[in-house]
């Protein structure tokens, strides 16, 4: 037992050493994860050097949630598919909720062969996300939109620092909107934009999950594997009974409490 709990207590500061690739990058990792509270707009950008990305560089915003976001990309890489479905072949990837562009230079870089398209709702973390997968964007693209069950355009909520949070309003007829309004994008015209089939599809919609897993569906038959991250009042078992209506074989994410894993 003691060994196990010293082993644990290694996990942290070695998961620390690998996610910087430099000393500068290190501390400037530290000094903005001691920043208690994530509140503002995130004018000024911090470049840190990622050992995981072989030491290229990423941009994450000052007094915003980015900090946590790459530790957990990086270091707890929730994003990513089972073992045996990557070792099918990764040759199209869907990144829904791609936020700055982390998970999208992550999976890029593991998968040479792939074909990685994003979708982010937010125009700031859509700019940001370019630039941090600019080495890959031969093979990257990423699509400012909202994921939803149908096309048209809606809004969604906004808050200072809380950059990886933000979540699509569901359309309603002649409502005013009470944030910034953006284009909603169904699956299923998103599979037309791109082909198919699709390997593999990280979805964290921030809520919109729902929606878009029990309506307008058809996407789902081109896709290999999905892992769902689910929110609110949309339960673990409530996506477990959605994928499998889709025909997936579906399981609880053993990474990620919150996550449900689909395979065909």
């Amino acid at each position: 037992m003691a060994g196990a709990a010293l082993k644990r207590a290694l996990v942290r500061p070695v998961a620390l050493l690998r996610l910087t690739a430099d000393r500068q990058s290190y501390r400037e990792f530290m000094r903005l994860r001691a920043q208690d509270e994530h509140t503002s707009e995130g004018e000024k950008e911090v470049e840190l050097r990622v050992g995981r990305l072989n030491g290229r560089p990423v941009w994450l915003r000052e007094g915003t949630a980015d900090v946590d976001t790459l530790w957990d990309v990086f270091v707890h890489s929730y994003h990513l598919p089972p073992a045996r479905v990557q070792r099918r072949g990764m040759h199209l990837v869907w990144d829904l909720g791609a936020n700055i562009g982390l998970t999208m230079a992550e999976m890029a870089l593991r998968w040479p062969e792939a074909r990685v398209v994003g979708v982010e709702l937010d125009s700031a973390n859509a700019a940001l996300a370019r630039r941090n997968f600019e080495s890959w964007d031969d093979r990257a693209e990423l699509i400012e939109a909202a994921v939803w069950a149908e096309d048209g355009e809606t809004w969604y909520h906004r808050w200072p620092g809380g950059t990886s949070g933000y979540h699509v309003h569901e359309p309603t007829p002649g409502e005013e909107p009470q944030g910034p309004v953006v284009q909603a994008l169904s699956l299923n015209t998103l599979l037309t934009r791109t082909g198919g089939p699709v390997a593999f599809v990280k979805m964290d919609i921030e809520g919109a999950e729902r929606e878009v897993l029990r309506r307008n569906t058809e996407w789902a038959s081109q896709v290999g594997c999905i892992k769902v991250e689910v929110h609110g009042d949309y339960t673990p078992e409530d996506c477990l009974s959605d994928l499998e209506r889709l025909g997936f074989e579906a399981t609880r994410d053993r990474r990620h409490d919150a996550a449900v894993v689909g395979v065909r």
